[in-house]
């Protein structure tokens, strides 16, 4: 290659490199924009809610988290965040048809229509 070639070569990288996470934040900002869970009421903008009891024996999980989707969708958006693009599409299939998400060393239970909801931006 010639030093004009590399020159060329590395622009677009950088290029491409930018392209990329371009892309990247519009998948974030498009996980981050799914709809909350209809069965809660947010008491705040600090991340309260409130949910009925009958709704948390039905669905037999007492979790907050688990009926926080907006908790769920920053948990998701975060290690698509930190992926290498060429892993995103992999990340999010695996979420989807596991429900959970991985990150911190922690696994975390996806309620099921946060994968449904998930599961709407890869079709």
């Amino acid at each position: 290659m010639t030093p004009s070639t590399i020159a060329k070569t590395m622009t677009n990288i950088l290029e491409m490199s930018k392209e990329m996470a371009k892309i990247r934040r519009q998948i974030v900002d498009a996980i981050l924009k799914l709809p909350d869970n209809p069965n809660i009421e947010r008491l705040g903008k600090n991340g309260s809610f409130q949910i009925k009891a009958s709704t948390l024996t039905k669905e037999n999980n007492w979790s907050p988290h688990y009926h926080d989707f907006k908790a769920q969708y920053r948990l998701i958006a975060g290690v698509i965040a930190d992926s290498p693009i060429e892993d995103i599409p992999f990340k999010l299939k695996t979420m989807v048809e596991k429900k959970i998400v991985a990150t911190g060393g922690a696994t975390y239970k996806l309620h099921p229509q946060v994968a449904e909801n998930l599961k709407t931006l890869m079709e």
